[in-house]
């Protein structure tokens, strides 16, 4: 709910829900729920969730999402991630989504080569029937710098070409899994054909190469810094 509609209404919180999931053990995506008070100091008298408060929460969510998909197509399926920058429904055919992928190691095509690389920080936008791309070093903010996406298959201003892949297909109405398509289709790329000059500081092929199949890092001195920060591609 919108915070100014709960001002208007003068709407107060009073419970709170605390997840805990388990990290080791046998079943490490096991979850555990509480239930607590909410006062002027804090969360107090946290307690196991009951089943029929467990059917009164489920109850009230399918009646949020029933009413939030009657206006609204574009839902995610789980819980919204917290790499999520932004998304926007802006009608029933079209949305806007904004989110960032960690530095860390996944596959890497070039040239048909099939290998790994360790990635930089990325920041990836679906828009306007768009797949645009760029890195960025650090952490986020909406004065974050960006760099261009340094590698083939990139036009100048960051969007991705497909070749023949149907951008169409890549899209759903459920945005878990316009991610999970999205983050499948560029890891899984062959990247062969340099779109546009200037995409890394050297020659962007020996790089990759040079940086492909090993541990090494990626040499953040070879990013281009663009003129935009991350304030300035998030869709209005």
């Amino acid at each position: 709910m919108h915070l100014k509609t709960i001002e208007e209404f003068q709407f107060v919180p009073y419970k709170a829900l605390v997840f805990y999931k388990k990290e080791r053990g046998y079943y490490p995506n096991e979850n555990y729920l509480e239930v607590g008070d909410i006062n002027s100091e804090g969360i107090k008298n946290l307690r196991p969730v009951t089943k029929h408060q467990a059917k009164q929460i489920s109850s009230v969510m399918d009646s949020v999402v029933k009413k939030e998909n009657k206006y609204n197509p574009y839902q995610f399926s789980s819980f919204i991630n917290r790499n999520i920058l932004h998304f926007k429904t802006k009608n029933k055919d079209s949305f806007d989504l904004v989110w960032t992928i960690p530095a860390h190691k996944n596959t890497f095509i070039l040239n048909k080569k099939k290998g790994t690389l360790n990635y930089p920080n990325l920041l990836f936008i679906v828009s306007n029937s768009k797949f645009v791309i760029f890195t960025y070093k650090g952490g986020i903010s909406e004065n974050t710098i960006l760099y261009k996406a340094p590698f083939p298959n990139i036009y100048r201003e960051g969007s991705m070409c497909f070749g023949n892949m149907n951008f169409n297909k890549l899209l759903s109405k459920d945005l878990s899994k316009v991610i999970v398509n999205f983050e499948d289709s560029f890891f899984n790329s062959s990247f062969n054909s340099l779109e546009a000059e200037n995409v890394s500081r050297g020659n962007t092929f020996n790089l990759l190469n040079k940086l492909m199949d090993s541990d090494k890092k990626f040499i953040m001195r070879e990013l281009v810094k663009t003129k935009l920060r991350i304030k300035d591609v998030i869709p209005k």
